[in-house]
């Protein structure tokens, strides 16, 4: 009698469920320690240090915004803004291209602020005639401003209104 019963019950209790909550029910009190400990005030302190760290990223982003918006000279700013008007006028370059106009239109051109679009065959600031006679030659016939240049160009003026 007593071995039907260890042969009925002994495949039960080996069992890996019976195990599980045998394991379970003798390492209970360790087990509701850990689960409280992970539930409580370690949660809530994660949570106020993710909201912490969010703060100080977006405040540091934005000083790096400030500091990029600033780091233009404000001649070089100057040409971006007139550019910007679609109505620059008159312009000359050096015949090396050195100085003056011709290396900040290079500088826009690879920040992705102006785009040498309008005239077939201008393509870069060595294209663009060099003795400019013609009261009427304007060099925005030869340039598109970008929605990039805008955009920085708000956020320039963003940057020195807060300043």
């Amino acid at each position: 009698m007593v071995l039907e019963w260890v042969r009925t019950l002994g495949p039960i209790l080996i069992s890996w469920p019976v195990v599980g909550l045998i394991t379970l029910f003798i390492f209970r009190k360790p087990l509701r320690a850990l689960a409280d400990r992970f539930t409580g005030e370690d949660i809530r302190r994660i949570k106020v240090g993710i909201f912490e760290i969010e703060a100080e990223i977006k405040q540091t982003k934005g000083q790096i915004e400030r500091l990029y918006a600033l780091s233009m000279s404000e001649d070089a700013f100057g040409q971006l803004k007139k550019l910007s008007t679609d109505s620059y006028g008159r312009f000359w370059l050096d015949p090396e291209l050195r100085v003056g106009l011709a290396p900040e239109l290079n500088y826009f051109k690879i920040l992705g602020y102006i785009k040498f679009d309008r005239v077939p065959g201008v393509v870069d600031v060595r294209d663009l005639p060099r003795d400019v006679d013609d009261p009427k030659d304007d060099l925005s016939r030869y340039i598109s401003f970008t929605s990039q240049g805008r955009e920085f160009i708000d956020l320039r003026e963003q940057a020195l209104k807060n300043a």
